[in-house]
Formats: structure tokens, sequence, C-alpha cells
């Protein structure tokens, strides 16, 4: 093979009957050691006969020997710097005449290892190397397959907005790429950043071309949070001492939080032994608004009957009596 080190050795003689014989080598293409040595060591290049001429004297030898040098191989492979967009596969094929025991690397993305054309769906931008034999020798080829970058674009992680608010519907632009925002299949912008202030939720579709690969299209749903009212189920009353009062407020199926001041839960009982306001403020979950509302209640000290006072009368039995 091509670059594969060879020596080029005879049966030893003996040096000390022969004191006078030399020896030349020609020609002296890829050799290593001297052409003047009884034997040589060639880095072999292409296919050359070597001739070594020994001489004693009067007296001289000639002894040739041809090495065939199979020249490297490359292995070609097609499609030649090939270009996908992100998730696309190309078919890759290398030229297998003459050539056996293929091995690609690396794996990933790869239909097969061994064949001369698997399938390649690349995750990024990736350098193939394909390996073979030609006539025992190595052959080696590679490609490299170029995936281009999809659309950029990045809604943000915060979809919910208060009511009058504004919002950034995308983080990232692509100086390269068009942007078309629809709202309900009407267009709103072409900016790659718009600012909004939907004051409804609102589904913004976005369709963005870099101009090489398939247009992208996704969907950002921005949600309003809307006011609201904040209704108290409780109205300033009086009752006994000890007694319960059950705190009870509504923000319209609202998420978010309650708060009573003396403590307690909405919509649990709680005892009153003084007169007591009980004040509730609720603030939604996204913390748009807070509303405040209250409501008395007075305590009724308790009585005790001294006595009981009626005129004296005569009934029947089974008679009823005011």
């Amino acid at each position: 093979c091509q670059g594969e080190i060879v020596s080029l050795v005879s049966d030893n003689y003996s040096f000390q009957n022969f004191p006078d014989i030399t020896h030349s080598w020609s020609p002296t293409t890829g050799a290593i050691t001297s052409d003047t040595l009884f034997n040589l060591v060639i880095n072999s290049l292409a296919t050359t006969t070597y001739i070594r001429t020994t001489k004693n004297h009067a007296c001289s030898a000639m002894d040739t020997i041809t090495l065939v040098v199979v020249p490297a191989t490359v292995i070609e492979v097609t499609p030649q710097n090939p270009k996908v967009c992100a998730g696309e596969a190309v078919q890759l094929q290398a030229s297998s005449q003459n050539i056996t025991e293929f091995e690609w690397s690396p794996a990933v993305g790869l239909s097969c290892t061994d064949c001369p054309n698997p399938t390649a769906t690349p995750p990024g931008t990736l350098t193939y190397q394909v390996q073979g034999e030609f006539m025992g020798c190595p052959a080696a080829g590679q490609v490299t397959i170029e995936v281009l970058p999809a659309p950029i674009y990045q809604f943000p992680f915060d979809r919910s907005i208060c009511l009058g608010e504004s919002t950034l519907l995308n983080e990232a632009a692509d100086p390269l790429a068009s942007y078309v925002w629809s709202v309900g299949g009407n267009v709103v912008s072409l900016e790659a950043q718009p600012v909004v202030s939907p004051t409804e939720t609102t589904v913004y579709t976005l369709t963005i071309d870099n101009g090489q690969c398939a247009p992208v299209t996704d969907e950002i749903t921005i949600s309003v949070q809307q006011d609201y009212i904040l209704t108290l189920n409780n109205a300033d009353v009086t009752i006994c001492k000890g007694n319960m009062v059950t705190l009870s407020a509504d923000a319209g199926g609202v998420a978010g939080t309650y708060t009573w001041s003396p403590s307690g839960a909405n919509g649990q009982p709680v005892p009153v032994d003084s007169a007591t306001t009980f004040v509730v403020t609720f603030t939604d979950s996204h913390n748009c608004f807070t509303k405040v509302d209250s409501f008395t209640v007075n305590v009724s000290e308790p009585f005790i009957l001294d006595s009981l006072f009626t005129d004296s009368t005569e009934v029947f039995e089974g008679q009823t009596i005011d």
C-alpha cells in the first residue's frame, strides 16, 4: 500500500569472505536507508523496479525486484457539501467501485454505518468520515453536511399581563428573517419584536421565514387579567356574645388570595366576643389589582330574667293562656 514501509532483504552471506564487496541500489525512490547497503528499506510511494548491483573485484551481479504500490484511494462521497434544514435527511453515496468494508463515523444520525449509501439526519453541521478497503489497502473520504439554522425567535416566559399593560412578543430577532404576526387570520404586525397591549386574552400567530428553509409557524397566548369586583357576602350585623360569624367574600371566580383582619379564613366561621370590624383584602394571582372591603359585627350583651309577672287566672285543663 502507498506509504507502507518495506524492507528489501536477501539471504545473508559471509562478509568476512568478501571484504571488498560493494552494493549499489537504483533508483533510490523512497529510500530510507543508504543505497550502498546489502538490504534496503523504502517508503513505498509508487510502483517501482529496484535494481541492486553487487561487485566484488572483477565480478558483478545484478538483482531486481518490482514493488507494485497500490495508490492511496480517496472515496468520493456525493452529494458534495450538502445543505439541509434542521430535521431534514440527505442520502449519501460513497463511490463503491472495487472498494469494500465500508465504515462510517460518527454514527449519530446515520441509518447504517457499514453500507456505501447511508441516510444522514445530523443534529447539526457535522463531518462524516468513511473508510474502506481497495485492493487490501485503506481508502478514506469525508463529507460535511451543513445544517442551516432555523429562524430565530423566543417567546417570553411570562405570558400574562394586567389590563392596561404592554408586553414584548418576541425576545430574539433574526435580521435575515421576515416576521408576520396575525390574530384570527388578520395581520397585526410585520415587526420582529412587536410590543402589544391587548385588552383581552389574545392568541398571536407568528410566521417566520429566513429564505433558506420552510417557514416556521408558532403561537403565543397573552392572558390579560381583567378588572373585577370584590363582593362581600356579609353585612353589618348584631349578634349575641360568643356567637359565630362566617367570613365570606368573592372575587367572581378570579384566582387570588383573601386576607382577613382580624385573622380568619375566607368561608370559615369565627367566634365574636366584642364589637369587631372585619376587613378583607383580595389580591389576584397576577398581582394586578387589590380590592378591600369591610363589615362590622356588633355584640349584644346577654341578659338575666329576674322574674316573671302575670295575673292570676283560672283555665280549664287543656286551654291555652297568653
